[in-house]
């Protein structure tokens, strides 16, 4: 038996590609990195709240003891949501809650997700793929949190962040701020006793979107 050698054509066309690989492998290093498509930081609804809690004079605080808390909003542009956030209460940090976002035109639920959220920050999830979101429909985003889950049974384990008047009067609607325009909110219990409460508080659940 015998090892059949390489020609010296081969050795050269090997080298010749074991180059061209090291050149190809080199400029790709030294490109910089693709940036994501979307951020968590100063989102349209954060620039939306925090402009809002300053022209109506709004106490940010944990108010609000619901089953549900929701807004409706439009995006003033086309694009996409890439992520949801919300900050889950120290009592409830490891319990799921359950978030979801409607097309208001079709009454198709578009996203419907259970997730655990920190205690200490506002924490978020990515939406993969991520949701088409049209110009100037409507849409609501909801956070669900039953009263049965509640560790301690009571109806203080169901606030969340967000803003109300400090009289607790109801809101000025519709609230405009960049690309992203909020026409009401609606606080109610699913299963548990209680009246809904309209445009009374607008609670802090974020999203990520980028306009196409």
């Amino acid at each position: 038996m015998y090892k059949k050698l390489k020609s010296k054509n081969s050795f050269k066309k090997l080298a010749l590609i074991v180059m061209i690989s090291s050149i190809i492998l080199g400029c790709s290093s030294d490109q910089d990195p693709v940036a994501p498509p979307y951020t968590n930081v100063d989102t349209s609804f954060q620039s939306l709240f925090n402009t809002v809690q300053v022209n109506q004079g709004l106490v940010n605080d944990q108010y609000m003891d619901t089953e549900v808390h929701q807004y409706s909003f439009k995006m003033t542009k086309s694009g996409k949501i890439y992520s949801v956030g919300f900050q889950s209460l120290p009592i409830n940090e490891g319990l799921f809650h359950k978030i979801e976002i409607v097309d208001n035109v079709t009454g198709t639920i578009i996203y419907n997700e259970s997730h655990k959220f920190s205690s200490a920050s506002v924490d978020y999830y990515e939406i993969n793929p991520p949701l088409e979101i049209t110009a100037n429909n409507s849409y609501s985003i909801r956070e669900t949190f039953l009263l049965s889950q509640a560790p301690s049974g009571f109806f203080n384990d169901l606030i969340c962040n967000g803003l109300r008047k400090p009289n607790n009067s109801s809101l000025t609607f519709p609230i405009n701020a960049g690309d992203m325009i909020i026409t009401g909110t609606n606080n109610y219990q699913l299963f548990a006793i209680g009246s809904p409460q309209i445009n009374y508080f607008l609670p802090f659940i974020d999203f990520s979107f980028t306009p196409n």
